[in-house]
């Protein structure tokens, strides 16, 4: 994963999900109150969760991104586009509502283990348009086939439900990648976001793009396992 804010660059693994938006804004603030008891840590994200549903306000996927795009050999191909007052046909589809997360998933399990949001999803997809195409070429996610599942929480409060009920999230895209994420820019105000790499928070002032691409050996090869065959 390389991760472009402005000039600086910064590059990072991911093994098994990334996210932009409330989800690690929430898990930034109960990091920093980390301690020895897991009952302890798990109430301190529920009150962070608390507070950044009912006290703070935390940028919006359609007030931070420009578009999600998978890049191919010919080019791009538009994944999710937001329409911006600037220019408001940058093609692509659009996202349902105004997301508080986008998450990058490589295993099944998110949040601690507690939720199966790709595999429980919402029958409703978390974009506007292609709807019904998109429905029929999704798969169940598996460890091993290569493939990156791409969902959005349409709220901060189906976000916070997930933990304790399950189809909240929304799918929007199924791919091996590589992708590129890009962020609007604004001469009003500084663009602030928050970003979660496996469970490292970073707090994004002004980013330019983000690219995610399977990593080559020798950095993490394949592992081979041999199976025995056994009569019945």
């Amino acid at each position: 994963m390389k991760v472009s804010i402005g000039s600086p660059t910064l590059r990072r693994y991911m093994t098994n999900y990334f996210s932009i938006g409330a989800d690690a804004r929430i898990g930034l603030g109960s990091e920093k109150h980390r301690g020895d008891s897991a009952c302890c840590n798990k109430c301190c994200y529920c009150w962070e969760g608390f507070k950044k549903l009912f006290f703070t306000s935390t940028m919006t996927m359609n007030q931070v991104l420009l578009k999600v795009m998978k890049v191919t050999d010919t080019g791009e191909k538009n994944i999710v586009s937001v329409p911006i007052q600037e220019n408001t046909d940058i093609g692509g589809n659009y996202f349902v509502g105004d997301p508080a997360s986008i998450v990058f998933l490589n295993i099944g399990t998110y949040m601690g283990g507690r939720a199966h949001p790709w595999k429980e999803a919402s029958d409703e997809l978390g974009l506007i348009s292609k709807t019904e195409e998109l429905k029929a070429e999704f798969k169940p996610e598996s460890h091993g086939d290569g493939l990156i599942e791409i969902f959005s929480f349409s709220s901060l409060l189906r976000l916070s439900l997930e933990t304790m009920f399950s189809g909240n999230a929304s799918r929007l895209a199924q791919d091996s990648g590589p992708f590129r994420i890009i962020f609007q820019e604004s001469k009003n105000k500084d663009i602030v976001t928050y970003m979660n790499i496996d469970g490292e928070y970073y707090k994004l002032i002004k980013p330019k793009e983000i690219s995610i691409k399977l990593a080559e050996a020798p950095f993490y090869p394949s592992i081979r396992i041999v199976h025995r065959n056994i009569a019945n």
